[in-house]
């Protein structure tokens, strides 16, 4: 059985179809360039953490092949170094998480400052490793995942400033085209005395 084509509820015309979001209804949220680097902060925060059971260094005598004892960022060697950066990390990378979930601040600053502090601790404990020890695979992939943690937590940050405004009328102001008797064009008898 088919009915005849009446107005909606609404008032609208039968067979037409919405567009956009009604008024007063605020359109959902797109999964731009923020949403992903958030989850990318997440993602490499998690990886760097489990990172850390992968060898940062390896103890290698004067004089010996290197392939001497490996110690990983868990047996606390670099004096907590490696830890504390691991743990701004993941910090970070949990802070981001929960601001994923829906009604939550997103706290985009202290998601970058968190990796950047991270990725800090740990480049510095790269440079400061002593002379018996060499730079394991651990610590080299934590070093590439912090960098990528905090450049996703700092575009992030970014992607979300509007981009700065066009100056009026396409064109910088300049003080030599300004109004008075710097605007001075031959022929304009305005500015001559006598």
């Amino acid at each position: 059985m088919s009915y005849p084509p009446s107005p909606d509820q609404y008032g609208g015309q039968p067979g037409a179809h919405w567009q956009g979001t009604p008024p007063g209804v605020r359109a959902p949220a797109g999964r731009g360039l923020p949403f992903y680097a958030h989850v990318g902060v997440v993602v490499l925060g998690v990886v760097s953490f489990f990172l850390g059971f992968a060898p940062y260094a390896k103890v290698n005598p004067e004089g010996q092949p290197s392939g001497g004892t490996s110690v990983t960022f868990f047996d606390n060697a670099a004096g907590g170094v490696g830890v504390a950066g691991l743990a701004l990390l993941l910090a970070s990378a949990a802070i981001a998480a929960f601001g994923l979930l829906p009604g939550q601040a997103r706290n985009e600053s202290v998601v970058a400052g968190l990796a950047v502090s991270g990725f800090a601790s740990l480049l510095f404990l790269l440079i400061g490793l002593e002379n018996l020890l060499e730079a394991g695979v651990g610590l080299i992939l934590v070093l590439v995942a912090a960098f990528l943690q905090a450049a996703s937590a700092v575009a992030s940050i970014l992607a979300q400033q509007p981009y700065p405004p066009a100056p009026p009328y396409g064109g910088a102001p300049s003080p030599y085209n300004g109004p008075g008797p710097t605007n001075f064009r031959p022929g304009d008898d305005r500015f001559r005395r006598g």
